[in-house]
């Protein structure tokens, strides 16, 4: 296997595997019944966007997220208030 290249043997036959993107399963899980704290890929599925967005709404200050290292993590409630306030 290919360094970097996920196997598609858990997904066959589905869509093809993307490390930017979450398996269509999981993101349809993440949407109806959310955990309190979300990954980037997390909340970008739970807010029907990319994650590349969501990375550029942060750069611009228009949602809260704290950092762990390099890894970002969201409060629900904090993307739920960026929808709130988009409507």
């Amino acid at each position: 296997m290919q360094r970097g290249v996920m196997s598609t043997a858990s997904n066959a036959g589905t869509e093809p595997a993307n490390k930017y993107r979450l398996a269509a399963e999981k993101a349809a899980i993440i949407r109806t019944n959310p955990p309190v704290h979300l990954s980037c890929m997390e909340g970008a599925a739970y807010l029907g966007i990319s994650p590349r967005k969501l990375r550029e709404l942060i750069t611009a200050r228009r949602v809260k997220c704290a950092r762990i290292g390099s890894k970002i993590i969201f409060r629900r409630e904090h993307l739920d208030e960026l929808t709130r306030g988009c409507a």
